[in-house]
Order: structure tokens, then sequence, then C-alpha cells
């Protein structure tokens, strides 16, 4: 029993990621199709930003996790992603190396493994982290 006139502690509540994505599957859908287009040489410029916010949200929630396994990964796809844009630049073409592929590949499956290990806030919260950081360079830009 909670003494008269304690303070109670509220937490946010919310379903598992996993729960999520099980009642919306096309989260999923849109990083494997993007990985794949950018594969067979078919991506647009949307599906590269698509890719470019997976592993954004998993840099950002890993990162205030601790979780220096899931950063290195984001970190080695930032390297293919940079590498992406620098040859699209120059070529007009969005394209990857398969060195480029294997580690978005490795990207989308290790973050949909990873996200559907954490909370529903987790992923709300670095929703909104990646909105402030576009907003941000929306505004440097």
């Amino acid at each position: 029993m909670k003494k008269r006139g304690a303070r109670i502690k509220h937490t946010r509540q919310s379903s598992p990621t996993l729960v999520a994505l099980h009642l919306a599957p096309e989260v999923e859908n849109i990083e494997q199709t993007a990985a794949y287009l950018l594969n067979v040489g078919k991506a647009e410029t949307r599906h590269f930003n698509q890719l470019l916010d997976c592993q954004h949200m998993l840099l950002l929630a890993a990162a205030d996790k601790g979780d220096e396994e899931a950063v290195k990964i984001s970190q080695f796809a930032d390297i293919a992603m940079k590498s992406i844009r620098q040859r699209q630049k120059r070529t007009g073409k969005i394209g990857a190396t398969g060195d480029e592929m294997q580690a978005i590949n490795l990207l989308v499956d290790y973050s949909q493994d990873w996200w559907k290990r954490q909370s529903g806030v987790a992923f709300a919260d670095a929703y909104s982290a990646l909105d402030k950081l576009r907003e941000q360079q929306k505004e440097a830009a």
C-alpha cells in the first residue's frame, strides 16, 4: 500500500515492437524492398532515404541503450551509404558494390531483429529523435 499523498510514478505503456511489426508488416517490407531494389540497380532516392532512416534509427537507439554491436553495424553501414551517395553525385545513379550490399543487407537484417527485441517506447523515442535530427539538418542546409 502506498502512503496517503505519496506520488504515483507513471510510466509510458506500449506494446513491444515485435507486436507492432506483426500488425504493420509493411514497415519491415519497406526496408527489405529498398535493399532489394538497390541490389538490382533499380533504387530511387526514396529507397536510399528509407535505408538511411533505418541506419540512423538503429544508431540513435543503440547509442542511447549502449549497445556497442548495433552501433558498430550502423557505423559500418554508414560507410557504405556515404560511398553510395558519393557515387550517385558523380554518376547520377544509385547503385552499390557487392561489399556495400553486404553492409546494407547486414544493416537491414540486424535492424529488424534488434527492433523486435525492443519496446515500442524505444522505437517511438528513436523515431522522435530521427525527426529532430532531420529538422536540424533542414535548418542547417
